[in-house]
């Protein structure tokens, strides 16, 4: 229950946007042009009584030599979450990113645009009869990816790469630039629907909220992830390469 009051309260305050993405120094462009592979994820949100309350996709496709990455999440009766992100193959610049967040009560929609370090675009938000338009200014270079990339790519790197300490991340869905360390805790063999694997435990740790992250060691990709200090996990049913 704390987990979905979180999750409401996203999508019904009004938020302005203080920062943008530039390139980082965590992953290299040559790494992501090697490894990357178009494919898509299925998985089944769960909650710490092993009851689905949710599912979250996750989608990767290359086209005219911009990535796209969507993850779309739905909570059953909750809230559903669409963000779609679009970035230049070959320097990782961020071209621009559309957010829809829907619960019951209300609408947030936002559509960024990148123009290298600056950019622009509003947040919508619909309550009842009511719109709240936010425009947004342009504003200088303050983080170096996105949440949804550290995700997208964490697979791609070489298991001794994985380790930061201070990763400027920003969340399109909190609207804040986080500071993000990523450690590798170990190896451990899990069972989810899709299979049972051998992988690489990995913490993503923010001041608001920590993930733990199984990445499988062979054929590499993320099969499992646990959200430290709320009542969710989300298990890996089914992934397909395009």
């Amino acid at each position: 229950m704390q987990l979905l009051k979180k999750i409401i309260l996203l999508s019904i305050v009004p938020i302005l946007c203080n920062s943008t993405t530039a390139q980082t120094s965590w992953i290299d462009p040559s790494v992501i042009q090697s490894n990357f592979e178009s494919c898509s994820y299925k998985f089944d949100m769960l909650n710490n009584q092993g009851e689905t309350v949710g599912t979250w996709r996750l989608a990767l496709y290359l086209e005219d030599g911009l990535i796209t990455i969507s993850d779309t999440s739905l909570m059953t009766n909750v809230l559903e979450e669409v963000l779609v992100q679009k970035t230049d193959l070959k320097t990782l610049q961020l071209i621009s990113i559309d957010l829809e967040m829907a619960s019951s009560v209300s609408r947030l929609t936002t559509n960024f645009k990148w123009n290298n370090d600056k950019y622009n675009g509003q947040y919508n938000l619909e309550r009842g009869d009511s719109t709240i338009t936010i425009p947004l200014t342009n504003n200088l270079v303050d983080a170096e990816i996105t949440r949804l990339e550290v995700f997208a790519y964490i697979n791609l790197l070489p298991i001794e790469k994985v380790e930061t300490d201070n990763l400027k991340v920003f969340s399109a869905t909190s609207n804040k630039v986080l500071d993000m360390k990523i450690s590798l805790l170990g190896e451990e063999d899990i069972s989810v629907p899709a299979g049972d694997f051998q992988t690489h435990k990995i913490e993503m740790r923010t001041e608001s909220l920590t993930n733990i992250v199984y990445v499988s060691k062979e054929n590499p990709r993320i099969v499992r992830v646990d959200v430290e200090g709320m009542d969710l996990r989300m298990e890996l049913v089914a992934f397909r390469a395009q």
